[in-house]
This record gives C-alpha cells, structure tokens and sequence, in this order.
C-alpha cells in the first residue's frame, strides 16, 4: 500500500514565504547608491550654479526699481512744494557740509533779512519729506541723538535710502557740526543736483549785486518754470555712498562723498556701473557712471562743459543760450 504526499501541494504552499522573501529583499533595495547620490548632488549643482545669476539678477532689478520708485516720489514731493510755492523749488542750502546745522535752522540767524525758521522750513531735507509722508530729515537727526537706530541707514526701507547704497566705512566722519542737542550724523543717498543754479546765482551777483551773500538766503530760489529743457535737466540724483563703487583708477574715486548736494562727481555705480537722476519733468533715467561724468569733450573732468543735449547740468549754461 502506498501512502500519497501531495508534494506538488507542499510545493505551491511553499511559495508564500517565497514570495514574501522576494518582496523584503527588493524593498531593501530602494534606497540609493553612492553613485546614484553623487549624480543626484551634481545635478542641484548645475542647477544651483545655472539659477544664481538670475536670481542675483533679479535682486539687482528689484532694487533698482524702488530706488527709480523713490526718486519718482521726491519729484512728487518737489513738484507739489513749488506749486504750493509760486513755482519756486527749495532752498538747496550751503553747499559745504560743515553748514548744515545753519540750512537745518539751527544756527541764530543775525543781521540777515530771513530767519532761523525760514532755513528750517525751506531748506530741501527739510521741505519735502513731509510731502511725501515724512518727517522733517531734521527731526530725523535729532532723534537720532537719542536712538542711533532712528537715522535711515542701508539697509533699511525708506524714501531715504536707496537699497543698492552701501554703509561708508567712515561714517563716523558724517557728524553735523554746531547741532545744538549733540552731534548726529547725517547720511544721503538722494541729493539735488549741486550746478542746477550755478548760472542763476553768478547772473544775480553779477548783473544785481556783487556783494550779496546769495547762497545762505533761503528765499533766493531758482523757479522751476525757468527749468528750460526739463525733460533732461538733472533735478536729484542718486550719489555714491562708497568710493569702491568706482574703480580705484577713476579720476572722481576719491571725491568727498559727504555731500546733501551732487554733481556727476558723486554720481552712483551701484546700479550695474550706473545709477538713476530724477528729471524736471518727474522722469526718471538711467545713465552709465562713465556717460554722465565724460564732458562734451570725451573727457572726465577736462574742464568743459557738461551741459550736453541728452543731459543738462545747469539749464541756464551757456551751451544752452
């Protein structure tokens, strides 16, 4: 008698541990290998190394455009001021930085026939920030006085500050002399233009009265209906806060840059070699630094004129006339 034993039977029951043998080993090989690793690493940095220049691109686009923004908003706050001021633009002050506690109005006013308020009230920093929402940069300064991180400084969000400027390594030398509460520092990055009424001052002396002290007068201003051709006439500009803008072999690297006002001397590179001015008219343009500081010549400052048909430093020049 033979006794049967369904081998087959055994065979096929012996199967599911097979199978479940089979299905642990290939989940033990999903993770990666150390080739597959290396591909994976070199890939995110191709494409790491492909993305950053366009988003430092972007970075730099975005910064220029809320500088162009606030020089837009300062012709704003300058187009308003001269029609609530029978078309005259403020009092750009002294020029040297050791006057500006005089153009602030905090120096007594004596022997003159304007006073003290009148410098406070009409002097540039001072006039148009409220326009624009502000206070008085003034003020500004005073608070400081108290709490340093009150003054606008890069890179803060600010009509003050351009987000492209950099700190100047010797900010400490940007004291306001003669402040009656203390010393502050005072630090710009959007000034007017410096030689818009070179020609309009130096005619009045010459033609009306020699000995007049013109440039501490506050109400001795130029009117923006004399602006002749306003549609390229530099009203503010955006000035360098940091002489490594330039090239250390650039005939203005070494320019003082503690100024409240400019010229193409000072003017920015921070903007892919260039920066922005606001025009006469409320546009705003960008220039190369090595096109707005050649003369009518080719030359950097070699003497003439910088009056040229695409850009007018002083629109009562006589290249102008």
């Amino acid at each position: 008698m033979f006794c049967f034993v369904p081998v087959l039977d055994l065979h096929f029951r012996s199967g599911y541990p097979l199978r479940m043998s089979k299905l642990v080993n290939s989940r033990s090989r999903t993770g990666f290998t150390l080739l597959e690793l290396l591909v994976v690493v070199a890939i995110i940095t191709l494409l790491v190394s492909l993305l950053f220049p366009a988003l430092s691109g972007a970075n730099r686009k975005a910064k220029a455009v809320q500088s162009q923004s606030n020089l837009r908003q300062w012709g704003v706050a300058a187009q308003t001021y001269s029609n609530e001021n029978k078309e005259g633009l403020p009092w750009f002050g002294v020029g040297d930085w050791s006057e500006l506690s005089y153009n602030f109005g905090r120096i007594p006013v004596t022997g003159q026939s304007w006073t003290q308020r009148e410098c406070e009230r009409k002097f540039w920093a001072n006039a148009l920030p409220p326009y624009l929402d502000q206070k008085p940069y003034g003020d500004y300064l005073t608070d400081s006085l108290a709490d340093p991180s009150l003054l606008p400084l890069p890179p803060s969000d600010s009509i003050y500050i351009d987000p492209a400027a950099g700190i100047p390594d010797n900010l400490d030398d940007y004291v306001v002399d003669n402040w009656p509460q203390g010393q502050p520092r005072a630090f710009f990055c959007y000034v007017p233009n410096a030689s818009l009424d070179n020609t309009f001052q130096s005619t009045y002396l010459a033609e009306e009265s020699p000995g007049y002290d013109i440039a501490t007068d506050p109400n001795f201003v130029m009117k923006r209906t004399q602006i002749q051709k306003p549609g390229v006439t530099v009203l503010m500009l955006e000035k360098r806060t940091r002489p490594d803008e330039l090239r250390a072999d650039d005939v203005f690297s070494n320019v003082d840059l503690r100024q409240h006002l400019a010229n193409w001397r000072h003017f920015s590179a921070r903007h892919d070699d260039g920066g922005h001015v606001l025009r006469g008219d409320g546009s705003v343009q960008y220039y190369l630094n090595d096109t707005i500081t050649t003369d009518s010549t080719g030359i950097k400052d070699g003497g003439a004129d910088y009056n040229r048909p695409e850009i007018v430093w002083d629109p009562l020049g006589a290249a102008l006339q």
